[in-house]
């Protein structure tokens, strides 16, 4: 995003501001070096008490595919030092890679059969046969490839195979 903004320009230094989920106000400091960005994570504790933290994010450039350069941030935990795409701000004043936080993806807390039923429901709305493991197959969609409709009937045959597995009792 920074990038495409056009921030990391070299010998230029800029500030952008915002507001965070709390109504606090955060600065990004992008300085002059394309090696770090400074975040400056301001916030009113009271009436009288305006608190700043600053973390330094190291950057490191890597070289695209088809030429060009791409930033990735440094995960600032000494242990990690993982390259990443995003960073988040934990509740310990942090600034940290998903793994670092425990960050899982939503699908992750579902129960397998819960999960095979979103996977299979999302080959069938390919297919435009409409959500549901137990409908019927239709017929194979208009200007679709016939090897790509095969693939996708196939494989949701095989998801819904396995959803019976685990839900049906085994004799």
């Amino acid at each position: 995003m920074f990038k495409r903004l056009g921030l990391f320009r070299e010998g230029q230094a800029t500030w952008l501001s915002g507001i965070d989920s709390k109504g606090s106000d955060c600065s990004i400091h992008v300085p002059q070096a394309r090696d770090k960005v400074v975040l400056i994570h301001a916030w009113q504790r009271d009436a009288h008490c305006r608190e700043m933290q600053h973390h330094e994010i190291a950057l490191e450039w890597v070289p695209c595919h088809l030429g060009g350069q791409r930033p990735w941030f440094r995960c600032p935990v000494a242990a990690c030092r993982r390259r990443v795409a995003c960073i988040y701000y934990s509740p310990t004043g942090q600034w940290t890679c998903r793994c670092c936080q425990a960050l899982v993806y939503e699908t992750q807390y579902e129960r397998p059969s819960f999960r095979l039923m979103s996977k299979g429901d999302k080959i069938r709305n390919r297919l435009g046969w409409g959500p549901g493991i137990l409908r019927p197959p239709g017929d194979k969609p208009k200007y679709m490839h016939w090897r790509t409709f095969e693939r996708l009937r196939i494989r949701e045959q095989r998801i819904a195979q396995a959803l019976a597995r685990m839900i049906l009792p085994q004799p």
